[in-house]
């Protein structure tokens, strides 16, 4: 008879399979793009088939826009490179320029939350951190999230019809 599993001998066990089903599925993604190249190369097909490297910087796009922390300013940017992928239109060098250009595509509170999360997460991980500290970083990251959204709604409520405001990086 198998040894019942601890329902944390199990969990690593789900996870296992499900890192190897989301490997699969990345890989099956790429060599589907792969097909399509290699049908839009030998000219059969009568619509858009992007590029390998165009299909690589759409999967980037939508994975960015997954992140609930992204500014409402890169956001519509990537939105907009998205809407150009869709329409076959987008260049590597439009993804490589995002990319160089906006490294901190973020509002100065969105970027010190970022770099707060990756402390905690180092925090998090050392066994000897207080518990009490982890709960004043959770505190401070909560506060910097409201000011973060609370000047995105300034900035919107002062800027009504939507124009690009610089601001200082």
């Amino acid at each position: 008879m198998a040894k019942k599993l601890s329902p944390a001998q199990r969990a690593n066990q789900i996870t296992y399979f499900l890192q190897g089903d989301l490997k699969r599925i990345q890989i099956a993604y790429i060599r589907a793009g792969a097909k399509l190249a290699q049908i839009r190369d030998e000219k059969h097909p009568k619509g858009f088939i992007p590029e390998l490297t165009d299909a690589y910087g759409l999967m980037w796009i939508e994975t960015q826009l997954e992140d609930e922390h992204l500014g409402p300013e890169t956001r519509k940017q990537l939105e907009a490179l998205r809407r150009k992928a869709l329409a076959g239109k987008l260049t590597k060098e439009d993804v490589e320029k995002f990319k160089k250009d906006g490294t901190h595509h973020r509002d100065s509170l969105t970027a010190v939350a970022a770099s707060l999360r990756a402390i905690r997460r180092r925090a998090a991980a050392l066994r000897d951190f207080p518990p009490a500290l982890l709960g004043d970083i959770d505190a401070l990251l909560d506060r910097l999230k409201s000011a973060s959204g609370a000047v995105a709604r300034a900035i919107r409520f002062a800027n009504p019809r939507g124009m690009r405001i610089s601001t200082i990086h």
